[in-house]
């Protein structure tokens, strides 16, 4: 003849927990809003405001000089230069 598994076996204690957590969620509805429905808006808001937006071009001015045939030379080798747009102006309009 087969026994029975004890009624205070491994899981009945975890089991008479969850039930008395959900037991207490149905007393106060607020909890279900902050556990269920507010992280499913705080994602809907986030993902809304933070969605993929294109890179910001970034502008550089060059003062011309010695050296600055070989710096936006460097900016257009570099794999970050779809964002940047690099001229080489006089000091004058570079400051500006």
């Amino acid at each position: 003849m087969p026994t029975l598994p004890p009624e205070n076996g491994r899981w009945a204690g975890y089991l008479q927990l969850i039930m008395a957590r959900e037991k207490e969620m149905w007393r106060e509805p607020e909890v279900i809003f902050w556990v269920f429905v507010f992280p499913i808006l705080l994602a809907l808001g986030l993902g809304i405001a933070f969605r993929n937006k294109p890179a910001e071009v970034n502008r550089v001015a060059i003062v011309a000089g010695e050296g600055a045939a070989r710096a936006l030379e460097l900016l257009r080798a570099s794999p970050q230069k779809r964002s940047v747009r690099a001229e080489v102006l006089p000091e004058a309009t570079a400051l500006n």
